[in-house]
């Protein structure tokens, strides 16, 4: 990875960490190039190697100036000062397997068709298990349920 990718990376995980699981706008990260760096954007966002980062959105053909730019957990890995929070994450997909292993679904009457194989689990059962958020970092609940949702492993506070 070249060094304005691995730059652009850390921006977008330092906003996030400082913010408590709020990732970055576009227009954000675009205003902070222009102001630091003085590159384009775009061009960066798109020498980031895949896997790293998810689509962007668009509106007439540029990127939404409010669309949140979402590291994977790849890309949030490859981030300093990003330890805690793929340790984190990793023990959360650990417990959600457990959780899987052990539940049983409700028996409804007349039998309804699955739409998803998503078992329900909430915020506060995963960070429970984790004991989060930790006293000496108390948004570091809420940065994993962020990762956990653009993993696409939840949805909203449930996991369905």
């Amino acid at each position: 990875m070249n060094r304005e990718s691995a730059v652009a990376l850390q921006v977008i995980y330092t906003h996030f960490r400082e913010r408590g699981g709020q990732w970055p706008t576009f227009g954000y990260f675009e205003r902070w190039l222009s102001r630091y760096r003085e590159e384009d954007a775009l061009q960066v966002i798109n020498r980031i190697p895949s896997g790293l980062l998810r689509p962007l959105t668009f509106r007439n053909g540029r990127p939404d100036p409010v669309g949140k730019l979402v590291l994977t957990a790849a890309g949030v890995a490859r981030c300093l000062g990003s330890d805690d929070d793929t340790k984190n994450l990793v023990a959360a997909v650990e417990y959600l397997v457990r959780h899987d292993r052990t539940y049983d679904p409700p028996e409804i009457d007349p039998p309804e068709i699955p739409t998803a194989s998503r078992v329900p689990v909430s915020s506060d059962q995963i960070t429970g298990e984790l004991s989060l958020p930790l006293q000496a970092d108390p948004k570091s609940g809420e940065r994993l349920m962020a990762l956990l949702k653009g993993e696409g492993l939840v949805m909203s506070d449930e996991h369905s």
